[in-house]
């Protein structure tokens, strides 16, 4: 949909993801993509609680459980991600960060470049419609991309940088 030339390894694009299960899959685990039936944003990433398992719901609409370990710290095999329950943040062995609050991705950060990171905002506490992602530099923010939505249906995606359109 949109990408920003950030000039570094770390992306920043908002992109629309299909999946022709995704409608079931979102009903199961009580969310909703407010962008079309079977259609994600690659924002909307979900870390979930059930049947006493993690489940994953990744940019690309896949969905990967968590195995518990220890107390409050889950392993996914096929993500090769661990999962801290007290604190929210999935990471790999290389200190690659996703953080989820009530469990909505809320940030994403790289060891590659620890400078760079991307947050992800909602409407509100309860809600998975994203209003906004920003990419930040030394914690000085850099751009945004602003999603604004109609009867509860996304109708615009803006930002404040030079956007291109992705390569098909």
């Amino acid at each position: 949909l949109v990408s920003v030339n950030t000039l570094s390894e770390m992306p920043f694009a908002a992109s629309l993801v299909y999946n022709d299960t995704y409608y079931e899959i979102l009903a199961d685990l009580n969310k909703t993509s407010y962008v079309g039936t079977n259609f994600k944003l690659n924002f909307q990433q979900f870390m979930v609680l059930y049947e006493n398992k993690y489940y994953l719901i990744d940019a690309d609409g896949s969905v990967s459980s968590f195995h518990i370990l220890s107390s409050n710290l889950y392993y996914s095999k096929d993500k090769k991600l661990y999962y801290n329950a007290t604190t929210g943040v999935a990471y790999d062995t290389l200190g690659n960060e996703m953080v989820f609050t009530n469990g909505r991705l809320t940030e994403i950060r790289t060891q590659n470049n620890p400078t760079e990171y991307i947050t992800v905002s909602y409407a509100n506490d309860t809600s998975d419609q994203i209003t906004a992602a920003k990419y930040y530099v030394n914690s000085a923010l850099k751009y945004t991309i602003n999603f604004t939505y109609t009867n509860d249906k996304l109708t615009s995606i803006t930002t404040n940088a030079d956007a291109t359109m992705p390569e098909k």
